[in-house]
């Protein structure tokens, strides 16, 4: 209550209320990661109140460092004035049929409509439309309409979204065309010129990209999302509206840093085409996958019993804390933690650890047990749809260098299809008289960070080609090639990865199988052959305390926001890994404008697989071939990733093949 009056007696206009327990003593609610940077009235202290995140979570959770600085900079804006102003918005949430279809009609003439639909169980349950930061309009199915006027009303909706002369903005397209697509009567969106997830995503890869987030950093629309319990159809009305109005801001804003060009090259062309893959599926042998889980399952329950016997009991592996009892205090080994932290983790790392200074099958027991329960679990578990195919979705701004991420399918069911292990993948084939092609871009990021440097010898390496691994590991232990071991081979391809991305010796000796002091020699003996890495990861560094900002040689850029070693790291990792997936983006892009009939099934980071008739695999080969001709200027020089192909009827039977020209 004191409180309450000092701020009345103050000249503030705007009271930042910093954390959850201040936003609850001055607005009643609860829920700052959502309410952050709303501009909202509070009749408690008549005071405008803009909450943020409390500065000691701030310290724990340093990415929302920029979500901080926005609401910061939105409560000085607000400082200026005492009365709270918004964007005035008419949302038409009870429209008759007439002027529902008025509606449409009208927006039949304008430059662009946002659009954004509600569904249950796969089925939609509302549609908003927005031509206008001020004007939206929400349209529902949920039993209203006759069904001649439901009829009706469809087919206007099908007109207006498939006239490619109204453009159209969405968040979130892939799921939305998708619904559409898959749902009476069949909407094929046309004239898309903006999916505002994956724009606001190509200039904040490191921020959430929610249409939440996105709301409260461009428009002055408080939280929201709340009202689909209370509200539904303000709730959908307002998603339409802020799309529109994010869309312009976005646009510009992507101008302003560079990455429009960029966003309608490498990103925009992609929405189509994940979608026809995700549509499209992979076909699954089930008499194959039910003998693999067959197989699987004995094997666990094997291993699961001489586990047990060892331990006395019944050990659920999946159970941290079952593990940590069982490690920690039955058998009293010293606890392993999590990297900067003092939680116990019963990880894979710290049971690697935990088996160099323990000798005992319990740690390799545990691990297999639990490898086996996930393969059985999420990747032959799944038999797919009800035509025997797996679906996932793609999602382009899964991750902050701009690879693509999958999950499951936005229809229902599916798994994640760009980490299936090798052993599930020979369960994925072809369908009938046709058979996998497998492009797979040949040591793609340690190439793309040899030309990054200027490393001459290991960029005369790559173009010369060859055993790449095993020419470093003769030159790493000083050694003629043939004399070259196998361990030695695998060492020096580990050591790559390893020095190159900053991985310090500690982390490079559990992934090495060696010991610490081996690691730190290795990787001083890898710096000390390639000296011109170190020079570039310099380079980095500097670049990061000057601007915090890299771009790619396609022309990504990434602000960086974190703080600490592991900003360094990301930083090392950031250029290679984002080049190589816009390298396969392009590839995949090419294709599909070159050759629209090619049938892809699958996108894997390095990797995309297509299927094709058995008597064409020359013909594809070709084609593919022309899609992945692509020059790329870095460090002032041109660089061409070759690119590798393997063929067979299962994704896990596959052979190298060449493509024999004439053919």
């Amino acid at each position: 209550r004191r409180l309450v009056e000092d701020i009345k007696r103050s000249e503030a206009n705007v009271v930042i209320a910093l954390g959850n327990e201040a936003l609850k003593a001055l607005l009643g609610v609860s829920g700052i990661t959502s309410w952050r940077g709303s501009v909202v009235w509070s009749n408690l202290c008549e005071r405008k109140v803009v909450p943020t995140i409390h500065p000691a979570a701030l310290m724990r959770t340093w990415e929302w460092l920029p979500l901080v600085l926005c609401d910061l900079r939105r409560a000085k804006e607000e400082s200026r004035t005492r009365e709270l102003r918004r964007t005035e918005r008419e949302l038409k949430l009870n429209l008759s049929f007439e002027g529902v279809m008025q509606e449409i009609a009208r927006m039949k003439s304008s430059k662009r409509v946002a659009y954004d639909l509600e569904t249950h169980n796969g089925r939609i349950t509302a549609v908003g439309l927005s031509d206008s930061p001020n004007r939206a309009i929400s349209i529902h199915f949920t039993g209203q309409w006759s069904l001649e006027e439901e009829a009706a009303i469809w087919l206007a909706l099908k007109d207006l979204l498939e006239d490619e002369r109204v453009e159209k903005v969405a968040h979130n397209a892939q799921f939305d065309n998708i619904i559409l697509i898959t749902n009476p009567p069949y909407i094929k969106v046309k004239g898309l010129v903006m999916d505002t997830m994956c724009a606001f995503h190509t200039v904040y890869p490191e921020l959430p990209k929610s249409l939440e987030t996105v709301c409260s950093i461009y428009t002055d629309q408080p939280y929201y999302k709340h009202l689909i319990h209370t509200e539904f159809r303000r709730y959908n009305a307002l998603d339409a509206v802020i799309t529109f109005e994010c869309s312009q801001k976005i646009e510009q804003e992507m101008e302003e840093f560079g990455v429009k060009d960029f966003y309608y090259r490498l990103v925009h062309p992609l929405i189509p085409i994940l979608m026809e893959m995700q549509l499209r599926g992979v076909r699954v042998d089930q008499r194959k996958r039910a003998e693999l889980y067959h197989q699987l399952s004995e094997r666990m329950e094997m291993m699961q019993k001489r586990l047990n016997e060892i331990v006395g009991r019944e050990v659920n592996v999946m159970s941290p804390k079952q593990l940590k009892e069982l490690l920690y205090r039955d058998l009293g080994l010293p606890p392993k933690y999590r990297r900067g932290t003092t939680v116990e983790t019963t990880n894979e790392e710290a049971l690697s650890e935990l088996s160099k200074k323990h000798s005992s099958p319990l740690f390799s027991l545990i691990l297999e047990v639990r490898g086996l329960r996930k393969l059985l679990g999420t990747y032959l578990n799944e038999k797919g749809g009800r035509d025997g195919r797996i679906r996932c979705s793609y999602v382009i701004g899964g991750t902050k260098t701009g690879r693509l991420a999958s999950r499951e399918s936005v229809l229902g069911g599916g798994t994640n299809l760009q980490n299936i292990p090798p052993i599930c993948r020979q369960v994925f084939v072809a369908d009938d008289e046709k058979v996998l092609i497998e492009a797979d871009l040949s040591q793609a990021e340690a190439r793309v960070v040899a030309y990054l440097s200027g490393e001459e010898r290991l960029i005369r390496l790559f173009e010369k080609g060859g055993d790449i691994h095993r020419q470093n590991a003769a030159w790493i232990f000083s050694k003629p090639l043939e004399e070259v071991s196998k361990k030695e081979r695998s060492l020096a391809k580990r050591l790559v990865h390893a020095s190159n991305y900053g991985i310090g010796a500690r982390a490079f000796a559990i992934h090495a199988g060696i010991s610490q002091n081996e690691a730190k020699a290795l990787l001083q003996r890898y710096f000390d052959t390639f000296p011109k890495i170190k020079e570039w990861q310099l380079r980095i560094q500097t670049e990061l305390r000057k601007t915090r900002t890299l771009t790619t040689p396609f022309g990504r850029k990434r602000t960086f926001f974190g703080r600490g070693e592991q900003l360094y790291r990301e930083a090392y990792a950031y250029i290679p890994q984002s080049t190589v997936a816009d390298y396969l983006n392009l590839a995949l892009i090419r294709l599909k404008e070159r050759y629209p009939e090619a049938e892809v099934m699958l996108q894997v980071h390095d990797s995309i697989v297509i299927q094709c008739l058995e008597s064409k695999v020359q013909e594809w080969i070709r084609r593919l071939l022309d899609a992945f001709s692509i020059s790329l200027l870095v460090n002032g020089r041109e660089m061409v990733i070759p690119v590798e192909f393997k063929v067979g009827k299962s994704w896990g039977d596959m052979k190298e093949v060449r493509y024999v020209e004439g053919s």
